[in-house]
């Protein structure tokens, strides 16, 4: 893996409520800005939040759920969302992610 390269990277967080990821899996694919965040919703300021360490920027974003059965709005994503775990879709440019769609994953609940 060589600075620049896109990768795509599955793990768990480690120690617990540090931030921080284990990666149990790296895998070095296509480059791309098109990424996608998945994992524990923390740290919000509407429209920004984090997914551990990562900053999303939700500002021009849809809200729902990961199966696409129920849109929501932004003030309702952020009430729900302490606690559950998050999907993002979106474009990244240095250290945020400037999400076009973001779910909430209600069969992964924390």
């Amino acid at each position: 893996v060589n600075v620049g390269d896109s990768v795509l990277v599955r793990g768990f967080e480690s120690p617990a409520a540090s931030g921080k990821l284990q990666a149990q899996r790296l895998e070095r694919v296509a480059p791309s800005t098109e990424v996608e965040v998945r994992g524990p919703f923390t740290a919000s300021t509407a429209p920004q939040f984090k997914i551990l360490s990562v900053v999303i920027d939700a500002t021009n974003a849809t809200f729902g759920d990961v199966e696409g059965h129920t849109s929501m709005a932004s003030a309702d994503f952020f009430a729900q969302a302490p606690g559950q775990v998050v999907e993002v879709r979106g474009t990244a440019a240095g250290d945020v992610v400037t999400a076009s769609q973001v779910r909430i994953d209600h069969e992964e609940n924390r």
